[in-house]
């Protein structure tokens, strides 16, 4: 699913657990496990693709439910993913961090 020097970037403030860059496999699967640690989808509906070259930029709306103390937040976001041979090899998210961080803050 991902090349072995994948890149993920997720942006946030300190306060998002799953904020930050990871490099490579062992990295992106501490991605993960922060995710499932600390949010629970409620929806996650991509709307559009748009593919050029090895690109593919998804724009979509989210909402997560913060499991460490029942708030929810929504967003519209754009992720844009590099593909190498079927895999990711980047992916960086563009989403509201302030509503993220407001959640989690509990505000």
């Amino acid at each position: 699913m991902a090349t072995d020097d994948v890149e993920w970037e997720v942006p946030g403030s300190p306060d998002i657990p799953t904020a930050g860059k990871y490099k490579g496999a062992q990295e992106l699967g501490q991605f993960f496990s922060k995710l499932a640690n600390t949010f629970e989808p409620v929806s996650f509906t991509p709307q559009e693709f748009i593919a050029q070259n090895d690109k593919v930029v998804t724009l979509g709306e989210y909402t997560w439910h913060v499991k460490s103390n029942g708030r929810t937040f929504s967003s519209r976001w754009a992720h844009v993913t590099t593909i190498r041979d079927g895999k990711f090899s980047s992916f960086r998210e563009y989403t509201d961090t302030g509503a993220a961080t407001d959640a989690i803050r509990g505000k």
